[in-house]
């Protein structure tokens, strides 16, 4: 009669996989890595792996547990943090939670209105106008300062 052995389990997820296990894991995989089936000897050092990974809600137990070469291993460890990552974000969304947004500065202030005395200011809803319309008003500002220079004649300065 054969004798059973008890499933690992860790006491918590920071919990070492002692060499027992490692050993039971090795065995059960026939030295061959899970992903890629690539036989695991010699240089080509055993990682050992959660099949669901701890940070996607997986168990640090025995049964979890699965022998991968260090590239394969590579690959899906970048593959579970991308899918904790957009877990994370789904639930963020379903709860209504938004990354707070990039602070906005107040930019550079506006800078004031040229003044001139010599002709008037042309703004660029001006450029747009029918010639007529800029005639009459050069016209006018014309007359208004010529207006201007008879008060002061009459003043007598």
């Amino acid at each position: 009669m054969a004798r059973i052995i008890k499933e690992w389990i860790g006491k918590n997820d920071n919990e070492a996989i002692p060499p027992r296990v490692k050993l039971r894991v090795f065995l059960r995989a026939e030295k061959h890595c899970a992903a890629c089936t690539l036989l695991i000897v010699g240089k080509l050092r055993p990682e050992y792996d959660h099949v669901v990974a701890l940070i996607n809600g997986g168990q640090h137990r025995e049964s979890n547990l699965q022998l991968l070469c260090s590239e394969c291993h590579k690959a899906k460890t970048k593959l579970d943090v991308a899918e904790k990552s957009e877990s994370y974000r789904k639930q963020l969304n379903a709860a209504g939670i938004r990354s707070p947004s990039r602070l906005k500065g107040q930019g550079f202030r506006k800078a004031k209105p040229p003044c001139t005395a010599s002709r008037p200011l042309a703004r660029k809803s001006d450029r747009y106008r029918a010639e007529s319309d800029l005639d009459r008003d050069l016209s006018s500002v014309s007359e208004a300062m010529c207006g201007q220079l008879n008060s002061i004649e009459t003043v007598g300065i």
